[in-house]
């Protein structure tokens, strides 16, 4: 059987991580990119990207297609060519499509597509029910255990600093973070993500004790966070399952995150869950810093019981609905 994942990017990390659980063959589309919003490049770049994407499939005809919700013209595209072919297909769900006004106005042009798809997978049960709502099939998917990492942490030497796993989104409590930081100087705060998306003046004003990386390299990325005393991954948004916290958590790091609900259910142990504020962020950091050792060994226990609950929920996917 013939399996696929396609993305319209150059790369996605959950679109790899879920390729190796569900043993999919991945495939980007990474073409006419741009950090900014643009009307004259989106009127270019969907029609095309939705060309190649079906002739791509008309051409190596897969069985079971996986494809994740956003843009919403690439489900769209796939539930087109898998209801003219009587081909599988899946959508794999980002939060910002349910949460985010600027995508959910897009929700109609796809509604249909969740009741023809074979399954989606979400999040959390709110997604979870608003798809099933509509008629279609979804399964809660665990947080994505980054695999092949035990041979990776064995190199790296834990270092006094902490990795703010971020993509500087408007969702991010980015400022509270730095002066939370400026609370701790003896500390190094590292910031991960494209610098074209942090405003000029919070890197020109930053304390000497964080660090901006602008984009790195994904085994940059890892090294980093592996030497961490903590990784600190924030959302002002509910509903969010955090790719950062997630990746940390594979590297058997620590972490610090918000205390939504969906947080606080996924990630139980190694973990201190704040209300984003600048005293709480400082608090957690502090009590990390002192009990390092029972947060490292509740965090290693924590990536083991996700893994095994994973694996068990893509072998139920793989039975009950033959992908």
């Amino acid at each position: 059987m013939k399996r696929v994942y396609i993305t319209w990017s150059n790369e996605n990390t959950r679109s790899k991580y879920i390729s190796h659980y569900f043993k999919l063959e991945e495939v980007y589309f990474g073409y006419f990119r741009s950090h900014k919003r643009s009307l004259a490049l989106a009127a270019i770049r969907y029609p095309v990207l939705c060309l190649h994407t079906f002739f791509y499939l008309l051409i190596k005809m897969p069985d079971v297609v996986f494809s994740v919700n956003l843009p919403v013209f690439e489900p769209f595209i796939v539930w087109i060519w898998a209801t003219i072919f009587r081909k599988k297909f899946v959508i794999d769900n980002h939060s910002a499509l349910f949460e985010r006004k600027v995508n959910s106005r897009f929700l109609w042009l796809i509604k249909p597509a969740f009741k023809r798809a074979a399954l989606a997978t979400v999040t959390n049960r709110k997604y979870k029910e608003i798809i099933e709502s509509w008629g279609g099939k979804a399964e809660i998917l665990p947080p994505l255990v980054i695999p092949n990492t035990d041979n990776f942490i064995k190199k790296h030497n834990l270092k006094k600093q902490i990795t703010v796993i971020s993509s500087f989104d408007i969702d991010e409590p980015i400022k509270e973070i730095i002066s939370a930081a400026e609370k701790i100087k003896d500390v190094d705060f590292y910031f991960t993500g494209s610098l074209k998306n942090l405003e000029k003046k919070i890197i020109t004003n930053k304390p000497d004790n964080v660090h901006f990386t602008d984009f790195i390299k994904r085994e940059e990325f890892l090294s980093l966070v592996n030497q961490s005393i903590c990784a600190i991954v924030l959302t002002k948004e509910d509903n969010t399952l955090l790719r950062g916290a997630y990746e940390a958590m594979s590297l058997e790091t620590p972490l610090i995150i918000s205390d939504f609900a969906i947080l606080k259910e996924a990630f139980n142990k190694g973990v201190i869950h704040v209300d984003n504020s600048v005293n709480a962020i400082v608090k957690a950091v502090n009590k990390i810093i002192s009990e390092y050792d029972t947060y490292k060994i509740e965090i290693t226990k924590l990536k083991s019981a996700t893994l095994v609950t994973l694996e068990k929920k893509v072998e139920y996917i793989h039975d009950e609905y033959k992908i």
